[in-house]
């Protein structure tokens, strides 16, 4: 008898064990569904994108620098640094007013000629006497006829800085020429601010 009660509970085992395998899962949207155990991975939201920066125009850039290399220089011409240096720092203010140049001669058409002029002799001018410089192109002698007073302030950005560069080449001998020499990039800050604020 207990050889039929044990066959009978191994055949009921059996038969069970067949029918859960065979069972359907349940299906997820089924009311009597179990709960999912596992958590579906959470889609991170987009953030909201920042402004983008304001991008500052070319002659925003170019003036800024310019600016920054003009107080550059005014440091050096005040701290007595060598006339080198000053050289050197008069030379890179001279090459940033012509960038500013291009600039000019688009919002000015009528400024072409006159700053044209002024561009071909930016690099020049540091080889002339002093009083040369004065005379032809701070006082514009040897330039075309002055349309707008534009193209006045876009000039001494180049005129001044390479003013300096002449004196620091012939040496900047005194206190008073220390003083004329930091008056020319004082000077040109103010032209700066109204062609490139």
């Amino acid at each position: 008898m207990n050889r039929v009660v044990l066959s009978f509970l191994s055949g009921s085992l059996l038969i069970s064990v067949s029918l859960a395998c065979q069972q359907p899962k349940p299906s997820s949207k089924g009311q009597d569904a179990a709960p999912n155990t596992q958590q579906p991975t959470p889609t991170p939201e987009p953030k909201p994108e920042a402004p983008a920066p304001v991008e500052n125009t070319p002659m925003e850039q170019i003036g800024a620098r310019y600016k920054a290399q003009a107080e550059q220089l005014i440091a050096a011409i005040k701290t007595e640094k060598q006339d080198a240096e000053i050289l050197k720092l008069a030379q890179e203010l001279t090459r940033s007013g012509q960038q500013i140049l291009p600039g000019l001669m688009t919002k000015y058409p009528e400024c072409k000629a006159y700053l044209t002029a002024v561009d071909a002799v930016a690099l020049k001018l540091q080889d002339l006497p002093l009083a040369e410089i004065e005379r032809d192109y701070h006082k514009d002698a040897k330039l075309p006829q002055i349309p707008d007073a534009h193209c006045y302030h876009g000039k001494d950005l180049v005129v001044h800085p390479a003013t300096v560069a002449a004196m620091a080449k012939k040496g900047i001998a005194n206190a008073e020429e220390r003083k004329s020499a930091q008056h020319e990039i004082v000077e040109v800050l103010a032209h700066l601010t109204v062609v490139a604020p």
